[in-house]
């Protein structure tokens, strides 16, 4: 267990130095993550912004003698539909910490989902964070439905 945990306070020394030294964020509200996938229309700037924050980040630990090389990470297939852009999506418009709300879920990324409404048929798909819901009672069953929802999705 030592080994493990010396491994694990290098890698929170180093995260901690590139922080300081590229000014890269280690989190992102959930509010944030949300906002990004309603917004979602092309993905190409993102791998751009991504492939950069990555090529900067290996040069920094290289200077700092930590050999670093990129490998390539396959992401899982759940949140796929999460990562498409031509889904038609809008924030769910309820609050899930209160009343009861009939969803399914379609894709998840952590606790961000994409989720439809059982009863209307629609086919807009809703985001939300289901981490807004750690520490409570979740009941499952079809016998739940959600208020109604009146939602414009983007128009570009």
């Amino acid at each position: 267990m030592s080994g493990l945990l010396t491994e694990g306070r290098a890698v929170r020394f180093l995260e901690d130095a590139l922080t300081r030294h590229l000014g890269l964020t280690q989190t992102e509200r959930a509010a944030a993550k949300l906002t990004a996938l309603a917004e979602l229309r092309d993905l190409t700037p993102a791998r751009a912004a991504h492939q950069q924050h990555l090529d900067r980040a290996t040069e920094a630990l290289n200077g700092l003698n930590v050999p670093a090389t990129s490998e390539p990470w396959t992401p899982p297939g759940e949140g796929g539909l999460l990562r498409t852009p031509e889904t038609g999506r809008a924030l769910y418009p309820h609050d899930p910490r209160s009343g009861e709300h009939g969803l399914t879920v379609l894709s998840c990324l952590g606790s961000q989902v994409l989720a439809t409404l059982d009863d209307n048929g629609e086919q807009l798909h809703y985001l939300l964070d289901l981490g807004t819901l750690k520490g409570r009672r979740i009941v499952l069953g079809a016998q739940f439905s959600s208020p109604p929802a009146t939602v414009q999705s983007a128009l570009f």
